[in-house]
C-alpha cells in the first residue's frame, strides 16, 4: 500500500474478498479478478505461470525467501518477495527455554528452505514447513494426544484457530 500511495495510485476497496487460509487471497475489484498468493494457489486457480516467472520464484525460494505472486484477470502481474527476520533476543530466549527442558518445534507455512534457515538460526531442530492452518491444528492435536502440554507463539494469523484448543 505504501508503494502504491507513493506512486499516487488509487486502490479501490474490493467488492468481494476471500481469504484462502495458508495460500493467499482472491478479490473482485471493479470487475477485475485479483489473486495474491503462493504459486501453488495460482496453479490451483488455473492461472498459468510462465516458465521464466516460475524459475525466478523457485530461485528466490532456494535462497530462503518466500515468493507471493499477484495475478490480475488470470495473468501474473507481479511478484512479492518476503524475507523473515528474527528479533535480536529470539535465539537466547529459545536457548533458555530448551535449557529448562522445553521441547521446541517450528511449525510454519513457509517453504522448507526458509523454515530450516530460521530454525537453524534459533537452534530448533524439529521443523514442519509448508503447513496449512488446518494441518497446524492437527499437529497440535497429535502432540496433545501424546500427553504433551502445548504453548505456541505466532504472528497472530493462524493462532486464532489454535487458541480455542487451549
Amino acid at each position: 500500500m505504501q508503494a502504491a500511495l507513493a506512486r499516487e495510485l488509487i486502490i479501490p476497496d474490493p467488492e468481494e474478498f476471500i481469504v484462502l487460509p495458508g495460500l493467499g487471497v482472491q478479490a473482485r475489484i471493479e470487475d477485475s479478478e485479483v489473486v495474491v498468493g503462493r504459486p501453488r494457489l495460482l496453479s490451483e486457480q488455473g492461472i498459468a505461470v510462465e516458465e521464466e516467472v516460475a524459475a525466478r520464484a523457485k530461485n528466490l525460494a532456494a535462497v530462503r525467501r518466500t515468493v507471493i505472486l499477484v495475478a490480475h484477470n488470470n495473468q501474473v502481474a507481479g511478484m512479492l518477495v518476503l524475507e523473515d527476520t528474527l528479533r535480536e533476543d529470539s535465539r537466547s530466549v529459545v536457548a533458555r527455554l530448551k535449557k529448562s527442558g522445553i521441547r521446541m518445534i517450528l511449525v510454519t507455512g513457509d517453504n522448507v528452505v526458509t523454515a530450516e534457515r530460521m530454525a537453524g538460526k534459533l537452534g530448533i531442530s524439529e521443523v514442519h514447513a509448508e503447513v496449512l492452518p488446518a494441518q497446524k491444528v492437527e499437529i497440535v492435536k497429535q502432540l496433545q494426544a501424546s500427553g504433551h502440554h502445548i504453548a505456541f507463539v505466532g504472528d497472530g494469523v493462524n493462532e486464532k484457530t489454535l487458541r480455542g484448543m487451549f
